[in-house]
């Protein structure tokens, strides 16, 4: 594959490209910003519970001498969180913490999920994601049947042959693998919010896997199960893909929860 310079791209013309400049179209790498920094430490206070919903959080002044930064950088902060549902920010009153169970939307679901896996597992959080989990990928089971045309056969057979070829010692390995199968089956699902989700939940997706496949003996069961559910996807039997897509999230489910179970004791 060739990479197209600048110059092709612009038809020739360095100096514009579709209408912008070149000055437009090249920003400077940046680090993480300190307002990135802001907002991931408060969103740990309140995500943690070590600010509780309906507290009163200290002026922006205050909060700007305490975490050494600029005002602006705080009320920058601040507008972000609030957006995502954790902070309610009333004029001349102050800004008060949220209940985000209640009060948090769709962009905060990246944010608690990410707090999770670099946390220790909360046992709830993790019902609740297999819950949903079973509830979504039932349903993109169903639509990949569908959906699922001969490029896309194509696409899993060559993710069977990685399965095939993997290594079984390497938890990590096999969980990137995991998750592109699945991802797949987003994709081909044809609903386009569902790999907007999987995609979110990347992250946690990963670590839950990983320590899923830390039991070897597991993997064989699961990519059999990944093979005879593409077959069903290539049959159009809807009702074999949604028994077979069952058996995949019930055995990850129940070895989790038993993996859980002997962390915890």
């Amino acid at each position: 594959m060739r990479w197209i310079s600048y110059y092709e791209m612009a038809g020739g013309n360095t100096t514009k490209l579709k209408g912008c400049t070149m000055q437009d179209l090249i920003q400077p790498i940046k680090t993480n910003s300190i307002k990135d920094e802001f907002i991931s430490r408060m969103e740990n206070l309140i995500l943690s519970g070590k600010l509780k919903p309906g507290q009163k959080l200290l002026p922006e002044r205050e909060l700007a001498r305490q975490f050494n930064i600029s005002r602006p950088i705080v009320h920058e902060g601040i507008v972000n969180l609030v957006a995502k549902g954790l902070l309610t920010m009333v004029p001349r009153h102050g800004t008060t913490v949220n209940d985000y169970r209640k009060e948090g939307n769709i962009s905060l679901l990246s944010t608690l999920l990410d707090y999770q896996a670099a946390d220790a597992l909360d046992p709830k959080i993790l019902g609740d994601l297999l819950s949903f989990r079973k509830t979504f990928e039932i349903q993109m089971a169903q639509l990949c049947v569908i959906h699922c045309n001969e490029k896309d056969l194509e696409n899993f057979y060559q993710l069977l042959v990685r399965e095939k070829s993997a290594d079984h010692t390497n938890p990590a390995a096999i969980a990137e693998i995991d998750y592109s199968f699945h991802l797949q089956i987003a994709s081909v699902s044809a609903n386009m919010l569902y790999p907007l989700l999987m995609n979110s939940m990347k992250k946690i997706y990963l670590l839950i896997l990983t320590r899923f496949y830390q039991n070897t003996s597991i993997i064989p069961n699961i990519f059999n199960l990944h093979e005879d559910l593409v077959s069903a996807f290539q049959q159009k039997i809807k009702t074999k893909a949604v028994d077979i897509m069952h058996q995949i999230l019930d055995l990850g489910e129940n070895e989790l929860r038993k993996q859980l179970s002997k962390h915890e004791k």
